[in-house]
């Protein structure tokens, strides 16, 4: 199905909003080895949510690839 120029500008950012996650995650897990254990729980907790986050992003993401979210103007 072919889309519209904001529908794919809307695609590509969630691609990379998703990305960006997922980099951040692996950023903060490798300052996690670094950490003492008291201080390491909280940001373990984060590296879960930028992970969770980056899933969703990755699944609207792909709904908008497929047509089920389109930018309306």
């Amino acid at each position: 199905m072919p889309q519209d120029r904001a529908t794919e500008e809307l695609r590509v950012t969630l691609t990379e909003l998703a990305f960006r996650n997922e980099t951040s995650a692996v950023v903060l897990e490798q300052a996690v080895l670094e950490l003492p254990s008291g201080l390491s729980a909280g940001v373990q907790q984060v590296v879960e949510l930028l992970r969770a986050d980056a899933a969703k992003l990755r699944t609207l993401a792909e709904r908008t690839q497929a047509g089920g979210i389109a930018v309306l103007q």
